[in-house]
């Protein structure tokens, strides 16, 4: 679960970095800010699971 979270955590904030990029180019990166939006939901509800597993409890 561990590997899992570090996987999704890289992978969010190399998302976070293009995203800045873009932005700061003057890209629309309105769909990108959305799909970073919901890895960043997906990464919570990981962190909330482990963390469940972790002590019986959230």
């Amino acid at each position: 679960m561990s590997a899992c979270i570090a996987e999704a955590e890289a992978s969010s904030s190399a998302q976070a970095a293009t995203v800045r990029i873009l932005s700061r180019t003057g890209y629309d990166a309105s769909e990108a800010i959305q799909a970073l939006w919901g890895e960043m939901d997906a990464l919570a509800a990981l962190r909330e699971v482990r963390s469940f597993l972790g002590t019986g409890h959230p």
